[in-house]
């Protein structure tokens, strides 16, 4: 009889700490999702707050990282379902010899239906960067297109205006071609620097930066500004075109129109 109450009383302990244990277990699950999805959240309100500003790279970079962070949460699921089911086996070889699993197997029942809870969080989530990421790469295209539309309507209305007499070649167009916005980055930072000498604005105008498509005052890229192209490693400049420099940077200009073609920034110092 003593034996019997003794091993009872054993039992009892032993299932009073595995239930602690297993509270303790659930709350930290708990506090790990809700630091997750509270992590999610933030990173959303920053895209958000980033996005009119982001460029199609940093986009893509910030997809690519969600897209890790998914993959990792999705590893990490996967470790816990072969915890169980290493748990399960267990639980199936204390039934055989005979101990009552009732209580572990509700516990386990109640993690699995926690895990799958975030197997669908996982999911909605691998959905969201799926669209994110096809939303980046339709707006890429999209300007993609647009550039290439407006360098096929910029190359019409140049021949156009050239068969109209609007434009007449000059002896530094021999041997140069069209401009193609495939050979000239609409933007680029200069990886070597040249010294070069003081600048000297255009009287009667204030300094100022240009960007692609711009139209400048004929001021800025008179025969005064041109550059050597040879020199500095820029491109050849098409047809109509001269590289002219604006303080420490060397920029592709339309000398019939004044429209920038590209920008080189930092090539000068």
């Amino acid at each position: 009889m003593k034996k019997t109450l003794t091993a009872a009383l054993v039992l009892s302990l032993l299932g009073g700490t595995s239930a602690l244990a297993a509270d303790a277990e659930r709350k930290q699950e708990r506090q790990e999702r809700r630091a997750e999805k509270a992590e999610a959240r933030q990173e959303r309100r920053e895209d958000r707050a980033a996005a009119p500003r982001a460029t199609v790279r940093e986009r893509r970079e910030r997809v690519q990282e969600r897209t890790e962070r998914v993959q990792e949460r999705r590893e990490n699921l996967q470790e816990r379902r072969g915890e169980l089911r290493e748990r399960r086996q267990e639980l199936r070889e204390d039934r055989a010899n005979g101990q009552d699993v009732r209580e572990q197997r509700l516990r386990l029942q109640q993690r699995q239906d926690r895990l799958q809870e975030q197997a669908r969080d996982v999911r909605q989530q691998r959905e969201r960067v799926q669209q994110q990421r096809e939303r980046v790469q339709n707006q890429a295209q999209r300007r993609a297109e647009a550039q290439r539309r407006a360098e096929a309507q910029r190359r019409a209305d140049w021949v156009r205006a050239y068969r109209a007499g609007m434009y007449r070649l000059r002896d530094r167009d021999s041997g140069r071609g069209w401009y193609s916005f495939d050979r000239y980055r609409p933007t680029y930072y200069a990886q070597n620097r040249f010294r070069i000498g003081i600048y000297h604005q255009p009287a009667g105008w204030y300094a100022r930066d240009w960007a692609f498509g711009d139209v400048m005052p004929r001021s800025f890229f008179g025969q005064n500004y041109y550059l050597d192209w040879w020199r500095y490693n820029l491109p050849r400049p098409p047809i109509g075109a001269e590289w002219v420099r604006n303080r420490d940077d060397a920029i592709l200009v339309d000398v019939w129109n004044g429209r920038v073609l590209a920008v080189y920034y930092d090539l000068f110092w």
